[in-house]
């Protein structure tokens, strides 16, 4: 048998996308890992506090306190990427908590979810 007489036929694997281009096939493993996932809605966190921050007026330099209210999920991502979360968005703590009084709150839907993010700008002690 000659290999021109020889056809392969790709079918992919279940959570497998295949894509061919110019002879060349590759297999793309679509499955986003549970990881991969929350890495993901930290990432849509921090975005959400980031432009949060802008619409109080807070400067790019304050310093933060992040309190949010939210279901299992979120509440999970917060306790995993919680150190990222706070280094992005310079928060000195996030708790799972009622934003006090006068806090900048909004109200979110992540993932289904509902997220309550309410931003407290830290006082600076002033140097004399």
């Amino acid at each position: 048998m000659l290999p021109e007489e020889t056809k392969v036929i790709a079918s992919p694997r279940e959570d497998y996308t295949i894509a061919e281009d110019q002879d060349i096939l590759v297999g793309v493993d679509t499955v986003i890992s549970e990881e991969l996932k929350k890495e993901g809605l930290a990432r849509d966190i921090v975005r959400r506090v980031q432009n949060q921050r802008k619409d109080a007026g807070f400067d790019i330099a304050d310093h933060i306190e992040t309190y949010f209210e939210t279901g299992e999920e979120l509440a999970e991502v917060f306790t995993t990427y919680g150190d990222y979360i706070a280094a992005e968005t310079l928060s000195e703590f996030i708790r799972k908590a009622k934003p006090p009084a006068g806090a900048h709150v909004t109200d979110y839907e992540i993932n289904g979810e509902s997220l309550k993010l309410g931003l407290v700008r830290r006082q600076q002690a002033h140097s004399h």
